[in-house]
């Protein structure tokens, strides 16, 4: 983008799109962005679409890839057809247990609980370690205590917040379409998903769009989808079970 700001008009990366599941950090790197633009000169403005707006206009573009990837002339072609499509990747991945022993001098005497509770989420990240270092108060170190403390605070209020969210702007639609991914542990296809709904493909393909646009499932390369959120999978099963 830095590049994209000292390019000027015509570069392509000056009309971006940023995509990816809640919490893995696309506000924060708009953030970032944005005054990265302005240190070049540019004036930063930011504002929100109406309410669904953005979420149909992506989705449009992913149902007609042609458009965004096929030769035509420049005045058939939008602003939002020719975007560049930036899919955020989780921001913690395995290695960062090694990173964070490295950085925290092994204060953790157990991380590996802490690393597996954020489930590579950027934003359970910092939940946990903010319910950590708070519960570690005057002590110069963060021990193991702390470390446990934190991943059940942060699991509450976690849950409390982002979980509750997510479900209240679900459907009934949408639910019964996450309900129906819940079987299968490593991920589900839409057709499969589909038969347990007992709804034609093109039905279920609906919610499937939604819910993907909510940043509630992903899907990857080879179509498989399942629960973007972690514990998002456990709070679903008790919620539609209740």
């Amino acid at each position: 983008m830095a590049d994209a700001f000292d390019n000027g008009l015509g570069d392509p990366n000056l009309t971006t799109i940023l995509i990816g599941p809640r919490g893995c950090g696309k506000t924060a790197l708009l953030t970032c962005i944005a005054d990265e633009a302005q240190r070049h000169g540019w004036v930063s403005v930011r504002t929100a679409a109406a309410p669904g707006m953005l979420d149909d206009i992506v989705q449009r573009s992913f149902e007609a890839p042609a458009r965004i990837v096929s030769p035509r002339s420049r005045k058939h072609l939008t602003g939002i057809s020719v975007a560049q499509l930036v899919e955020l990747e989780w921001a913690v991945d395995p290695a960062s247990e090694a990173n964070w022993r490295t950085r925290m001098n092994a204060l953790f005497a157990e991380l590996g609980t802490a690393v597996e509770a954020i489930g590579r989420y950027a934003y359970l990240m910092q939940l946990v370690g903010h319910c950590a270092w708070t519960y570690s108060g005057e002590s110069p170190e963060i021990t193991a205590s702390h470390a446990a403390d934190g991943v059940v605070q942060a699991g509450m209020e976690f849950r409390d917040g982002v979980l509750r969210s997510t479900y209240r702007e679900m459907s009934k639609g949408d639910r019964a379409f996450a309900a129906a991914m819940l079987p299968e542990r490593d991920g589900s296809r839409l057709a499969d998903v589909a038969r347990r709904m007992g709804k034609a493909t093109n039905y279920a393909a609906t919610y499937k769009a939604r819910l993907l646009a909510l940043g509630a499932i992903g899907e990857s390369d080879e179509g498989v989808l399942d629960f973007a959120i972690p514990m998002l999978r456990e709070y679903l099963a008790e919620r539609l079970s209740a």
